[in-house]
């Protein structure tokens, strides 16, 4: 079998070209993305409860965790993303809750305030920062009420770009490992395209799915959500239902009637 010049030469630029986008992905800085009203990322086996005592959730229990950005909010001296946060539970109930990610670093947390970052933009191979994890303890039902018991450095660092398969999709993705003070080491895997992470601490704690709802949608899909809940969980129901008005995405007569109907 012969080939001509012609297409030996094209072969050799596909080669090129492809070799140059590779190499352009590891090697270039990855910058803090902007995430929009809608996005959407679904996790299975990830390591994240409520911190409601009067959940009283077990980590065995959830089967995945979803997060929505629904708007902003400045606290303090920042601001942060608001995710509309749903837990799928084994038993097929989902419980709605809510949980934050400064815009600076995107790292979610249920807590009310940037208590971590590991994320720490721009990202790109070799880098490290420090991170001062907070050991947190709540004197009462309510987030918001907490104490800062200890803090726990961390050493990140950004060993690697791997190509990383999830049942989301195959990213091409950052390995961060996370080094504590013990010796101890984690690692997380974040994707430029993903704008987010796409593996956690345990193999098995990976992205599902992630997707943007329509923001014609958004509303409609949180209060179907919102009106399924069952009576047992009616103090859930009031903190989401407050939490969704106080965050002006439902005005004060849908956040009554919602309340109402929960007493029913």
């Amino acid at each position: 079998m012969t080939f001509s010049k012609g297409f030996l030469l094209t072969t050799v630029l596909i080669l090129v070209t492809v070799g140059s986008f590779f190499a352009q992905d590891i090697n270039q800085s990855t910058y803090l993305p902007l995430w929009k009203i809608g996005q959407s990322w679904t996790y299975k086996n990830l390591y994240a409860l409520p911190v409601h005592k009067w959940l009283n959730l077990k980590s065995s229990e959830i089967q995945k965790v979803r997060y929505t950005v629904i708007g902003t909010r400045p606290l303090d001296s920042v601001y942060e993303y608001i995710l509309f946060t749903e837990y799928f539970l084994k038993n097929g109930e989902i419980i709605p809750d809510f949980q934050y990610a400064p815009i600076s670093n995107l790292s979610i947390t249920p807590f009310e305030g940037p208590d971590s970052s590991y994320l720490d933009f721009p990202l790109y191979v070799g880098k490290e920062w420090k991170i001062m994890l907070p050991s947190i303890s709540y004197l009462g039902n309510s987030q918001e009420i907490k104490k800062i018991k200890r803090i726990f450095p961390i050493t990140a660092d950004v060993q690697s770009t791997e190509t990383t398969v999830t049942p989301a999709g195959t990213f091409v993705s950052y390995k961060i490992n996370y080094e504590q003070r013990d010796g101890a080491v984690f690692s997380l895997w974040y994707s430029p395209k993903v704008e987010n992470i796409v593996k956690g601490r345990q193999a098995s704690s990976v992205l599902v799915n992630f997707s943007t709802i329509p923001s014609n949608k958004l509303k409609e899909k949180i209060l179907g959500l919102v009106e399924k809940m069952p009576k047992v969980l009616s103090k859930q129901r009031s903190y989401v239902v407050l939490s969704l008005y106080k965050y002006k995405l439902i005005n004060l007569d849908e956040a009554l009637n919602l309340i109402h109907d929960s007493q029913k």
